[in-house]
């Protein structure tokens, strides 16, 4: 009799947790919202899973929702802890939903405040093309993309 056991390895995270919760921002009209939760992810293909953590998120303008992940069958923002290099900071992907963009981000925490991160948007490398010295790409995101979290409470 021949048996083929096909086990499942979960790579696990521990440093995730610390960023789980909802963050806000709110200066001059703009309000950010994101919340954050651990999930597993499989790796396609393989049968490996990883902890990652993602997340959903709503932006005002004045009191008007402008951006709003929340609701979707599909989360706009995914990353991992950089648990080699820095357990408190977390290299992830975002959606833009308005303008139907990803933008690369880096979400780290102030030194000796558990309660407070730094929120970076950029653009992901790759070709931009001009036409007469104009970009075609827009740079811009809707949701702002440098700012200071707070964890609420």
């Amino acid at each position: 009799m021949h048996f083929v056991v096909n086990a499942q390895r979960n790579i696990h995270s521990p440093n995730l947790n610390k960023f789980v919760g909802t963050w806000t921002y709110n200066k001059d009209g703009k309000e950010f919202e994101i919340t954050l939760y651990v999930a597993t992810v499989k790796i396609p293909n393989q049968n490996v899973t990883v902890d990652a953590i993602e997340g959903f998120h709503v932006y005002k303008l004045n009191g008007n929702n402008v951006d709003v992940s929340k609701g979707r069958p599909n989360p706009s923002f995914h990353g991992n802890v950089e648990d080699r290099t820095d357990p408190n900071t977390i290299l992830f992907s975002f959606f833009d939903e308005l303008k139907q963009k990803s933008a690369d981000g880096i979400m780290t925490f102030i030194p000796g405040n558990p309660d407070k991160v730094t929120w970076h948007l950029r653009n992901p490398d790759g070709l931009k093309i001009r036409t007469n010295g104009q970009a075609k790409f827009d740079t811009a995101f809707t949701v702002p993309d440098h700012i200071t979290l707070d964890r609420k409470k």
